[in-house]
Parts: structure tokens; C-alpha cells; sequence
């Protein structure tokens, strides 16, 4: 991996959610000067357990949308790079309710990338998702596999992306794209099934509820530890590197894998097969597998930590938290 320059201080944009708040720590303990930019959505992954958590790191905070970017002139000029995880990830909102999702996952993020291309020399690093692949025949995909978003969360996201290699051609904006597969680990939202599959697993597992698994179970999902995606991600960061990358694990594991192992780590909890709620089946992608090639390759990306260590974790970690996140 190459390096480009030295960064001192980066502003993160959602860094309330799960992967900003985990990303937001992290960077701090690298020695960086860390702000942070938070709408506080309930409708996101929100948590105000994040937000007393990095006030205590005096991790500074903004709360505003990304769309006010404007207003912050001089936190965007002091920062060296910006990582923008700001967004609504929900599929099931987002067609229920598909202008509030490109409201916030489109025209936020290009008044937010508009305000952000005057200031020359900044690192951008936007997350996306595998979602804009939507339902894939060959396995794993590559970033030039056809685009197939199946719901409007992932259409939103694709034309966010679209607006971030536009400014990057035109503006010569310093972008990286990073297309993330399933990321889970502490700090995610399990309070309830909106926003992901293994939030709600995790939910079950915690409060010693059964699991449902829609259809056989035999769908395949490509899951990352949070720790590893921010190790890529600050790799994005002090590389030279401009373009889209995906970013997610080696080995692609089943819903009913994930589930025995979370069960194995509880064993109140019970497994059931259950058929798909048509809103979700309408929506589903089936299974899926990425190729880490090129991030591999460009980030020096690693998947280090086993699906089996990270629930471990992951699961600890919120029986001791769990009343903030419940």
C-alpha cells in the first residue's frame, strides 16, 4: 500500500452509528484529532450511548446533517481527511418510505460532497454498500459486476456513489468508494430488525428469544468484523488510491451457520424456520460473496477476525451493555 501524506485530524460524518462511533475510537487511539458530524436520526443507528462514550474521549461533536455541511467551514478546512458514514440503511424503510431515503442517502450527500470539493487535498472516503449489486449469478463479485439494486435503499446509495466519481473526475476530489458487505460487531443497532439481520439475531440472543430464519436458512452472507473494516478504512485514508473498492470478508457463511453459532454461545436460544414476510422476500438479494481482490491488493485489506470470535465478542460485549442498546 502506498502512502500519500500525513493526516493529523479527520472529520467523521455519522459518527454516532455503528461503524462511525467504532471508527471515531479508533482513530483516536491512532493519535488523531477526531470530529464528529451526527444528524442523532433515531431512524439511523443512532445510539446516545455512542455519544457520551466519545464525550468522554473529548471526541468533539456536531450535531447537524450532513447538508449543513456548509455551516462548518472551519472544521472541514482544519480536517485532512473525511470519512462519510452518514446515512439510513434500512431496506424496509426505505420502500416504505423512498423520498425520505433519497432525501437523506442522495441529496444530503451531494450537498455534502458540493460544499466539500473546495477544499483541495482532502482524502474522501464515502462507505457504500454490496446492496447496489442487488442479486448476483457469479460468485464473488467483482466491482465490475453488474449493478442490480433490488430496493431504493440501494439505488439511493448508487447514486450517491455516482455524484463521488463525478466530483472526483471533475473536481480531481482525492475519493475512495468502499462498497461494505456485512459489517457487524459491538455498537451495532439490535433494538429491532429494520436495520439488519444479525442486530436482530444478536437481539434474540441477548433477551433469550428464538430465532427465525426465513426459508431454509441456506443463504449465504458475507460478514466483517467491525475492527477489520476500520483498519481498511484508515488504510483507505493514507493511501493513494482513488477509485471504488469492496470491502468484506473471504469466507461467505449461511443465516443458519451464523445462527448456531450465536446458539452456541446461548443455549436458551432456539432456531426456527419460518417463511419469508413478503416485504422482505420482494427485496431479497439470496446469497451473496465479494471479492476482496483489489482492496486487498490496493488496502492492504485483512479479515482476520472468525465469524465464531466476533459473535463471541460481539455477544459480550452486549450482555454488558445491553440496557443501552435494548
Amino acid at each position: 500500500m502506498n502512502k500519500k501524506k500525513k493526516v493529523s485530524s479527520v472529520l467523521v460524518a455519522g459518527g454516532e452509528g455503528f461503524i462511525g462511533f467504532n471508527l471515531s475510537k479508533f482513530l483516536q487511539q491512532k493519535g488523531y484529532d477526531v470530529t464528529v458530524i451526527d444528524s442523532e436520526n433515531s431512524m439511523s443507528g443512532f445510539n446516545t450511548f455512542h455519544k457520551t462514550s466519545l464525550d468522554k474521549l473529548n471526541i468533539r461533536i456536531i450535531k447537524d446533517t450532513i447538508g449543513n455541511i456548509s455551516k462548518y467551514e472551519n472544521e472541514v478546512k482544519k480536517a485532512d481527511a473525511v470519512f462519510n458514514c452518514a446515512a439510513l440503511i434500512s431496506h424496509t424503510d426505505s420502500m416504505k418510505n423512498p423520498i425520505l431515503d433519497i432525501e437523506n442517502n442522495t441529496i444530503e450527500q451531494i450537498k455534502f460532497i458540493d460544499f466539500i470539493k473546495q477544499f483541495t487535498g482532502k482524502k474522501v472516503i464515502y462507505t457504500s454498500t454490496r446492496q447496489v449489486y442487488g442479486k448476483q449469478d457469479k460468485f464473488p463479485v467483482k466491482e465490475d459486476a453488474p449493478i442490480n439494486p433490488v430496493d431504493s435503499n440501494g439505488i439511493n446509495k448508487y447514486t450517491s456513489e455516482l455524484y463521488y466519481s463525478l466530483y472526483s473526475r471533475i473536481f480531481s476530489m482525492d475519493t475512495v468508494i468502499l462498497r461494505l458487505t456485512n459489517i457487524y460487531g459491538p455498537g451495532m443497532h439490535i433494538k429491532d430488525k429494520r436495520l439488519s439481520f444479525i442486530g436482530w439475531f444478536l437481539n434474540r440472543c441477548v433477551t433469550n428469544n428464538p430465532i427465525e430464519l426465513y426459508g431454509d436458512g441456506n443463504q449465504q452472507r458475507d460478514m466483517l468484523y467491525i475492527t477489520d473494516l476500520c483498519e481498511t478504512m484508515h488504510n483507505a485514508m493514507l493511501s493513494d488510491f482513488r477509485g471504488t473498492a469492496n470491502v468484506g470478508s473471504d469466507s461467505p457463511v449461511a443465516l443458519k451457520e451464523i445462527a448456531g453459532i450465536i446458539r452456541e454461545n446461548n443455549p436458551k436460544v432456539n432456531l426456527l424456520n419460518i417463511d419469508f414476510p413478503d416485504e422482505i422476500k420482494k427485496i431479497d438479494i439470496g446469497s451473496f460473496q465479494t471479492d476482496n481482490t483489489l482492496a486487498k491488493r490496493i488496502l492492504n485489506h485483512k479479515d482476520t477476525v472468525s465469524i465464531k470470535e466476533g459473535i463471541k465478542k460481539t455477544i459480550e460485549y452486549y450482555n454488558k451493555f445491553k440496557g443501552y442498546y435494548l
